[in-house]
């Protein structure tokens, strides 16, 4: 899982239009129905019919034209897109508090993301520059001394400050058919050519191009006394402007893009510059200062004719992660000098994008990966599902999510209440029920757990309880049918994920067999330490990944302590096989059967079937545990004493589920190999529709009698 967001335009988000992915940014475009539904939901001040989209920042880092990666696939810079983000939020809120003008950003869902508003832009980048340097000088040294049709004067130094703030825009993008402006990307142009031309440059009157430079103007201002009050001093930066309608239908400019960010701007240290001169880059200039300097012919770096070699330079060079990482400081230490606030790094930013996104904003969509070369996997490719009740729980859910990541599970987050909502309940579970993949849903309900008693009589897959209010015995009442389990601590229930999916997946097989050795070699060096001994090798480890063909039958294996509960054995397996699922019963005591038991779970590991095991141990249930422990495979509690709270304390690694009734074992085995036997899964949906049916009919004679009575 990557600190770093990367990629930023292959989210699920849904849009009917192609992503627009720039050198940073990504645009989602909404759907007219979502823009509609977020303008009246969020009370957005823009005018009901408004477009919008979610824009997202990646962590990429692009100087001259080209992106660079570091070594150790370090393929970004950590908080760069967060601190660009929170620097243009800080900017252009300040722009609105002193009456400029608003900005094209109406919400921040998460520091990499903006929910924004559609604009007509301005087809100009207006750099304003306070001081010579950069390209200015290096073209001041050659003898220039008109830029954009303003006159400077010689005897000027490099990085002096100019006698007042110097205006030098560019086109945005290539502009066509406009007389005496080349048809190229990023050339100067004067404000002669933007007046003679204003209707080509997309201002709606000559009049707007004065309003253009005054928010330019002030805007600078704003940003450079705020900063002059930090001791930093505001060199030069890039504005963007763009179009957009109120609410009332009246056109007005707005500041679009971003501003006054270490990417579009060039900061510097006040101190070290009143003091010598000395320039100390806050800035991405700092970078690339770094690239002329670390290699020999850094004219491939400045010269356009040069593109080719360029690129291939950025692509064939790898630079030190030590680079990247002083980058990271300089961007996170100048935005966090601005805003007052820290900057968090995210442990799985992509995942809480989805999150966010989807339970906050509904615009992800569900059970499935962005892009056509995704296709394939995406149906083969193993889905925990994590359903709450509510989002005052999203920190529990978040924990969940981050454990499954851990064992490469794929995960989502959705909110529906069995109680407020059980049509909304019922549709997703009907939802994932078609999705294709193998799905696996945590109900996460805290009180009386209605949520995964109700998805669980209704789904054809899997489903546990990890409700936040911990040890919740509403998860283990619920009567024949509802065939949830029940695992207390959310490292076990990623780990049960892990177990239930080990035969789909090489990468969940291959991370759950590292968290089994892992574990098991950490308490070898433990005993080695005490006792001076040599470890030997791990009892856990050397698995491997076993292929199971798609026409093996599931198997049953009902691992009991004693022979004196053969009676609740055979219940259970009579239950089992009534959903056409083979069982056999096994006898290996944990207490007094430890090696045999560990042999046991290592014969199933290396099983060609799917498998999972039904732990029958009354008093302490060691035997669940720790089958739980060493297996590759899901193992679920059933003991012949019911109720039994042992089966729930077990520790982190010990992932074994927990269901009370021997029926709803046999349903939650079907749940589980539903995906991988066509027999199977009839057999469970003519259960789930037989119970359905008796209820309706019982309904219907009560209606008939109580209506002739």
């Amino acid at each position: 899982m990557s600190k770093v967001l990367e990629v930023n335009d292959d989210l699920p988000i849904k849009t009917d239009e192609p992503v627009h992915s720039g050198k940073v940014r990504a645009v989602y475009w909404l759907t007219k129905e979502d823009s509609a539904r977020l303008i009246k939901e969020k009370g957005y001040d823009v005018a009901p019919d408004s477009e919008l989209a979610v824009m997202v920042i990646s962590d990429r880092i692009s100087a001259f034209d080209c992106i660079w990666k570091g070594e150790g696939s370090m393929n970004g810079v950590p908080l760069k897109g967060a601190a660009l983000n929170a620097i243009s939020n800080h900017w252009f809120k300040l722009f609105k508090e002193k009456g400029l003008a608003e900005s094209h950003i109406l919400d921040v869902p998460h520091p990499l993301v903006w929910i924004v508003r559609k604009a007509r832009p301005v087809m100009i980048e207006a750099i304003s520059r306070q001081y010579i340097t950069g390209s200015m000088w290096r073209s001041y040294t050659k003898g220039e001394r008109d830029f954009c049709g303003l006159k400077i004067p010689n005897g000027l130094k490099n990085n002096q400050k100019l006698d007042k703030l110097l205006i030098t825009p560019s086109t945005k993008g290539i502009l066509k058919g406009i007389p005496g402006v080349p048809e190229v990307d990023d050339v100067n142009i004067s404000r002669s050519d933007i007046e003679k031309n204003y209707k080509a440059f997309n201002f709606t009157s000559l009049d707007h191009i004065d309003t253009y430079e005054k928010l330019l103007v002030e805007g600078f201002q704003v940003i450079s006394k705020a900063l002059a009050d930090l001791d930093q001093i505001f060199v030069d930066t890039k504005f963007e402007f763009g179009y957009v309608t109120d609410r009332t239908g009246k056109e007005k400019l707005i500041y679009m893009d971003e501003v006054g960010t270490p990417d579009s701007s060039r900061i510097w240290d006040g101190p070290a510059y009143r003091k010598s001169g000395k320039v100390i880059e806050n800035s991405k200039e700092g970078f690339r200062q770094l690239l002329l300097k670390h290699f020999p012919d850094p004219d491939i770096l400045l010269n356009k004719d040069r593109m080719e070699e360029r690129k291939a330079l950025a692509k064939d060079n790898l630079l030190p992660q030590s680079v990247l990482m002083e980058v990271s400081k300089t961007y996170s230490d100048i935005a966090e000098k601005i805003t007052g606030q820290a900057l968090r790094i995210s442990e799985d930013p992509r995942g809480e994008i989805m999150t966010i996104l989807d339970v906050q904003y509904g615009l992800i969509n569900k059970g499935s990966k962005r892009g056509a070369a995704q296709a394939l996997e995406q149906k083969t490719t193993p889905l925990a599902v994590i359903a709450a009740g509510s989002d005052s729980d999203m920190p529990h859910l978040e924990t969940l999510k981050k454990e499954l990541g851990k064992f490469k599970v794929d995960a989502e987050i959705r909110i529906c209440s069995a109680h407020k909502q059980p049509g909304r309940l019922q549709s997703v579970i009907s939802e994932y029920n078609k999705c294709g993949r193998p799905v696996m849903l945590v109900g996460c309900a805290g009180g009386t757990d209605a949520l995964s008693g109700t998805a669980s009589y209704l789904s054809t897959f899997p489903v546990v309880s990890c409700p936040p209010d911990g040890m919740n015995k509403t998860c283990l009442t619920n009567p024949p049918g509802s065939s949830n389990a029940f695992i207390v601590k959310p490292a076990n229930i990623a780990k049960f994920a892990a177990q239930l999916f080990a035969h789909h997946s090489k990468d969940i097989s291959s991370a759950l067999d590292a968290s089994i050795a892992e574990k098991i070699d950490k308490l070898e060096k433990a005993d080695s330490k005490l006792t001076g001994k040599t470890p030997g090798a791990a009892a856990g480890g050397n698995f491997t990944f076993v292929e199971v063909a798609s026409d093996a039958k599931p198997l049953v294996v009902i691992a009991a302590g004693s022979d004196s509960d053969m009676p609740h054995l055979e219940t259970l397996k009579k239950e089992v096989e009534k959903f056409k699922i083979a069982a056999e019963i096994r006898i290996c005591s944990a207490h007094k059967q430890p090696t045999r038991l560990h042999s046991v779970i290592a014969e199933y590991n290396k099983s060609n079937r799917p498998v999972m095991m039904v732990g029958c141990a009354g008093g302490t249930d060691a035997l669940s545990g720790t089958a739980s422990y060493l297996a590759k495979f899901p193992v679920v509690s059933c003991p012949p004493d019911g109720m039994n709270d042992t089966c729930l304390t077990n520790p982190p690694g010990s992932s074994n589920a927990f269901i009370v009734k021997p029926a709803n074992i046999g349903k939650f085995a079907a749940q589980v190999f539903a995906h991988r036997s066509k027999e199977v899964a009839q057999a469970l949906e003519a259960n789930i529709a037989e119970k359905i049916t008796k209820l309706e009919k019982a309904d219907e004679q009560l209606s008939k009698k109580q209506r002739t009575a």
